[in-house]
C-alpha cells in the first residue's frame, strides 16, 4: 500500500480532480450522497470509503491522488 499524501480524508477538491466535474458545488454535492449512503453524520470522508461507494480501485485513487495534491 501506498504511502497517502495529504491524509486518508477525501475532500471536495479531491473529488473534482478525481472525476473532473467543473465546480466544487457539485463536488461538494457527490461527497455529501456518498456520506450520506453510509450513515456518516460529520463531514470526514475516507479514501477507502470513497472507492468502495463508486466501485473505483483504492491503489489507483491513492496514486492519482497523491500526484495531484
Amino acid at each position: 500500500m501506498k504511502i497517502k499524501k495529504g491524509g486518508y480524508l477525501i475532500t471536495p477538491k479531491d473529488i473534482m480532480m478525481l472525476t473532473g466535474v467543473s465546480t466544487l458545488r457539485t463536488a461538494q454535492r457527490h461527497h455529501l450522497s456518498v456520506r450520506d449512503a453510509y450513515g456518516i453524520k460529520g463531514k470526514c470522508l475516507s479514501i477507502r470509503r470513497y472507492c468502495e461507494f463508486n466501485d473505483l480501485d483504492y491503489e489507483f485513487v491513492i496514486e492519482f491522488l497523491n500526484e495531484h495534491r
